[in-house]
């Protein structure tokens, strides 16, 4: 994959480096400690778990999105 395929779409990156890792390498490198800024990560990582964890357990998907805390919708990227 090319490093310039943002450019078209950003004037200026800031050198910021975007890498698209699958969420198995995400939780092996927060256990290296590759991954270890709270803020950068690893609440989200967090969320992602629990909603990941919601998706199997029914009643607490209900649970979280009748509180308000977890809205699904369907996006359409065309």
């Amino acid at each position: 994959m090319s490093a310039d395929i943002f450019s078209p779409r950003v004037d200026n990156d800031g050198g910021l480096r975007v890498v698209a890792i699958s969420p198995n390498d995400v939780q092996q490198n927060i256990w290296d400690g590759r991954i270890r800024s709270g803020q950068a990560a690893l609440t989200q990582w967090a969320f992602y778990l629990e909603v990941m964890r919601a998706r199997q357990d029914q009643a607490l998907f209900k649970q979280m999105t009748a509180s308000g805390y977890l809205t699904v919708s369907n996006v359409s990227i065309g």
